[in-house]
């Protein structure tokens, strides 16, 4: 009878793979890796994507899978871990941007950060009634 392998000699959990990551994190590792792809400036590496079209094939219950999924939980953690990592994103930049780009010496940096500030003073308007249109006229049309 062999024993079982000790837990120092197991490989730890490689986040660049997909299957990896829902072995060991299951649904909650998708809302994790969702939420630091879209807001933090570390998550771009993260499979979001990849890991997503994993999950969902894990869901469908077909084959001989060490790992299955329920299908309720996965689009949760999907749809609230996206919106959370993006405002905290928003916040993180409110809060610490100003601070990174005063300190910077780069005039380049300075002048970029003016024009846009410039540009979205005159564009506000135009920009947010091209997105309430935008909202109105995807809610009318039927799904393609």
């Amino acid at each position: 009878m062999t024993s079982p392998p000790h837990p120092a000699s197991q490989p730890a959990v490689n986040v660049l793979d997909a299957h990896s990551l829902l072995a060991a994190f299951g649904v909650l590792g998708v809302g994790v890796v969702m939420s630091a792809e879209t807001g933090l400036l570390v998550g771009f590496f993260l499979p979001g994507d990849s890991l997503l079209f994993t999950a969902g094939l894990l869901c469908t219950g077909t084959g001989d899978r060490a790992v299955h999924l329920s299908p309720v939980p996965l689009p949760v953690a999907a749809a609230t871990g996206a919106p959370a990592g993006a405002q905290c994103g928003y916040l993180l930049g409110r809060k610490a941007g100003g601070a990174l780009i005063a300190r910077s010496r780069s005039g380049r940096l300075h002048e970029g950060v003016k024009r846009a500030e410039e540009l979205v003073e005159r564009r506000q308007p135009e920009a947010l009634a091209r997105r309430l249109t935008a909202r109105r006229l995807g809610a009318l049309l039927p799904a393609a």
